[in-house]
């Protein structure tokens, strides 16, 4: 249980870091960075493993210890936050709605003005501006053009989607 805790709190140290940095103006949501501070804190703690004398023999899951299974979990919450952080920056259109209706007046919108909102194309501008400045498209003042980063992801989740027979939506 001892690994398994050091794996959580080193977890937490990670995304501590992480804020700290991002706070500091040093590193955001870049995937390299992030993998990289990952790496960082799999090192420190392959480190404490290493002069904590080791794993005492006999104990682990499916015969490996219980210290290489905390570190692999270790990594794989990292992942699983960076693949989450990388979604931040983006708000889907719910969120952009819930966004409007929590800047109104008395956290509350009418009918009408989110009516007005909605068909006012804010919401589909500011994702076209979103994934411009993401380099996903490209605008050049008369059509957009799908990059090679978004037709990654657009390959990714049309993978995902067929993979899991879900219908398209946004």
């Amino acid at each position: 249980m001892f690994w398994l805790a050091m794996g959580v709190l080193f977890f937490l140290l990670f995304v501590a870091t992480h804020i700290l940095l991002a706070r500091a103006g040093v590193m955001c949501v870049e995937l390299p960075k992030l993998l990289g501070l990952a790496v960082l804190w799999l090192a420190v703690y392959g480190a404490v493993w290493a002069v904590g004398g080791g794993m005492p023999a006999g104990t682990g899951f499916w015969n490996v210890p219980l210290a290489f299974t905390s570190m692999a979990l270790f990594f794989l919450f990292c992942l699983c936050y960076i693949l989450e952080c990388n979604l931040v920056p983006y708000g889907s259109p719910s969120m952009k709605i819930l966004e409007f209706v929590n800047r109104s007046a008395g956290a509350e919108a009418s009918h009408v003005q989110l009516k007005d909102y909605l068909t006012g194309e804010r919401i589909v501008q500011s994702r076209l501006d979103d994934l411009v400045a993401s380099g996903y498209i490209a605008f050049d003042g008369a059509r957009y053009t799908l990059q090679p980063g978004g037709r990654r992801v657009a390959r990714l989740m049309r993978a995902y989607r067929q993979l899991f027979r879900l219908e398209a939506g946004g």
